[in-house]
């Protein structure tokens, strides 16, 4: 659009809220069998989970080459929720607890879940590219084509996400195996944002013919991930553990899931760590360029460090959940997550603005980019740890429903994105944060961003701890179920 000529508000606002999705009988799988499955699970989600991620790092360059008033309302589409944000998760909301009940009912010789990742992978990779392509027509016409095109993406992505999650619970008994079925996947979804990065530094300066681009590019990726992993999968898949064929009408499973007391603390702790991770990604640029004085461009690069240590915790974290247990890895990472949180709070401003490497610089820089390492290996616990509990809340149940779980564990997550996101535009409005006064924010704004990047993240953390200390009495209690 700022291409065209235009103010660039298409581009911050609408597709702000587009590019995240952001983004399952047979007989068991058993000893060399589950292995196989493992193997093979772990190869698809490496390459599927994030694949939608790879467009979404672009956004934060954008904002790079506006000017003050522009960046101003785009920091309002993004951190306020706003430009077109809501129709499109509405729609996919409604999909995912459709997908989800439907697809533990779908039967066939691949399973419940493969047919949904086949038919939904060509229209995905679709709707992802002409999410990237400036239409000619003017408005309303060309709001309603984005509405509509981000509801088709909405759409197929959980048609393509939930049953794979669902996966990672019905391919393997073993609570090791599936612990590292979700390390595989979110390796996949951290590696695909570092593959968005590079792809938005080599096309977003070529303005709209870069942008069709990426969008090309991250559709193919789409499209391909998810049929390779669906046929990959195909062997493993076909005798793999399956819902049972007696199945609840809605509301009695709704009931059920209510009295399933580790459904309930999952969703719980899903919930807040979630949230306090969404809180951290869109103020942390503004907590490193305005409050402790980097440059912008310096304050996008420094997040590389924060993924590439996500990506080292996810495996840190597995390790740590094989040799002791998944809650003293939730415990251990949760309060280094506390810990580093509280650090970040309190950094002080560099001394010399303007010039990162200056000497009088350097301590603090140093001690900046250990705190986010630290912090990104402690973090890694919100991707990974809620999803390796869920599949005890699915055996807990008897007809183990791993769609519809499943689907209420992605709106979960969609509603702590939201929630955080919504929650920051409140509190930095509220507190005078202006985007067109750099470093020149008033105190009470400098106040709210530390808050928001350190002490209020901890206490989430601290109460989804809380949440899951009583985890191993009440697993104990519903095993027999």
């Amino acid at each position: 659009e700022r291409a065209r000529g235009g103010s660039g508000q298409h581009r911050c606002g609408v597709h702000a809220g587009l590019g995240r999705g952001r983004a399952p009988g047979g007989g068991d799988a058993t000893g060399v069998g589950e292995r196989a499955a493992a193997g093979q699970q772990a190869r698809s989600h490496a390459g599927l989970e994030g694949a939608v991620h790879v467009a979404a790092p672009q956004r934060r360059q954008e904002a790079d080459s506006l000017d003050a008033a522009e960046r101003d309302r785009c920091v309002d589409d993004r951190v306020g929720g706003l430009g077109g944000r809501g129709p499109p998760e509405n729609d996919g909301d409604r999909t995912a607890d459709r997908s989800g009940r439907i697809g533990d009912r779908t039967g066939g010789r691949w399973g419940p879940r493969l047919p949904w990742m086949i038919s939904s992978a060509v229209p995905l990779g679709l709707s992802m590219t002409l999410m990237w392509w400036v239409p000619p027509f003017a408005d309303p016409w060309r709001f309603l084509w984005f509405v509509a095109v981000a509801a088709i993406f909405q759409s197929t992505y959980s048609g393509v996400n939930l049953p794979y999650s669902a996966l990672a619970t019905e391919l393997t008994k073993d609570e090791k195996l599936r612990t590292r079925l979700n390390a595989y996947r979110f390796t996949g979804s951290v590696l695909a944002s570092l593959l968005g990065l590079l792809l938005g530094a080599a096309l977003s300066h070529q303005g709209a013919p870069g942008y069709l681009q990426i969008g090309l590019a991250t559709g193919l990726i789409l499209t391909f991930g998810s049929v390779s992993s669906a046929l990959g999968l195909a062997p493993a898949a076909a005798r793999c553990k399956r819902p049972s064929p007696t199945h609840q009408a809605l509301i009695p499973q709704l009931r059920s899931l209510k009295t399933n007391g580790l459904f309930v603390r999952v969703v719980a702790m899903y919930l807040l760590g979630w949230g306090a991770l969404q809180l951290m990604q869109p103020v942390s640029i503004i907590y490193l360029s305005d409050a402790l004085h980097l440059p912008h461009r310096w304050s996008t690069f420094l997040l590389i460090p924060f993924q590439i240590s996500a990506l080292a915790g996810l495996w840190i974290w597995n390790r740590v959940a094989a040799q002791r247990s998944r809650l003293v890895a939730l415990q251990v990472g949760g309060c280094g997550w506390i810990v580093f949180c509280i650090l970040a709070l309190v950094l002080p401003a560099l001394p010399v603005s303007g010039n990162a490497l200056a000497a009088a610089n350097r301590g603090q820089l140093l001690a900046l980019l250990v705190t986010l390492v630290l912090l990104g290996l402690c973090a890694a616990t919100a991707y990974l740890l809620p999803w390796a509990f869920l599949p005890d809340a699915v055996d807990a149940e008897p007809n183990h429903p791993a769609g519809l779980i499943t689907a209420f564990m992605v709106q979960i997550q969609k509603l702590g994105s939201a929630a955080s996101v919504f929650l920051l535009g409140l509190m930095l409005s509220w507190s005078g944060y202006e985007a067109s006064l750099g470093e020149a924010q008033p105190d009470r704004a400098l106040v709210m961003i530390r808050m928001s990047m350190g002490l209020i993240p901890a206490g989430l953390v601290m109460l989804s701890l809380w949440v899951m200390r009583d985890w191993n009495r009440v697993r104990t209690r519903l095993s027999p179920r």
